[in-house]
Formats: C-alpha cells, sequence, structure tokens
C-alpha cells in the first residue's frame, strides 16, 4: 500500500464552499472507490515557519500510485475534479507518494 498526500490552496474566499464540497461531495465519492483504503482531508491552521504554504493536505491510503490513477481516470472522479477546480487552487498542488515504514 501507498500514501498519497495532496496539500494545495483554497480560492480566496472560497474556505466554506470547500468544506462543504469536501464533507458532501469529495469524501464520499473518494472513500468508496475500490482501491482505497483510507481518506482524511485536513485544513492546515498554523506552522512553525509562519504562514503555511497549504491550506489543505488529503491523506489517501491507496492499493498504489499506479491504481490512484487509474481510480482519478474513472469518469465519476474526472466530474469530482471539475467540481474540484471551483475552490481549489490547481497551480498551488503538491503531491507525495510513500509507504509505511514497518
Amino acid at each position: 500500500m501507498q500514501r498519497v498526500l495532496i496539500m494545495y490552496r483554497v480560492k480566496a474566499g472560497k474556505m466554506q464552499d470547500f468544506w462543504k464540497f469536501s464533507r458532501e461531495i469529495d469524501q464520499p465519492l473518494v472513500n468508496r472507490q475500490e482501491g482505497v483504503h483510507g481518506f482524511e482531508v485536513f485544513e492546515i491552521t498554523g506552522s512553525d515557519k509562519g504562514k503555511a504554504e497549504v491550506d489543505i493536505v488529503e491523506s489517501i491510503l491507496v492499493d498504489s500510485w499506479e491504481k490512484w490513477q487509474e481510480i482519478q481516470a474513472r469518469p465519476d472522479m474526472k466530474a469530482n475534479g471539475a467540481n474540484w477546480g471551483k475552490v481549489g487552487d490547481e497551480t498551488s498542488i503538491k503531491i507525495l507518494i510513500g509507504k509505511k515504514i514497518e
């Protein structure tokens, strides 16, 4: 299994809209995808270095990075991405891929 961490900014003035989208649409959809074993979304409220570079961190536990890419290509997920674009800043996306050290 792999952990995918997606970090980004929310468009100015859209945080309340983001919360609604995340809770009502994004989280339920992603959590029911085959190959996803966990999906959590965090609003970043502070940093030890002043203002944080991102507003949101998504933590997704998936079978593999390749599986995550397949999931994102599904029609329902593509439509979800278009809705995300109304509240999320595409230019700020950063993605990290990792695995748990056991």
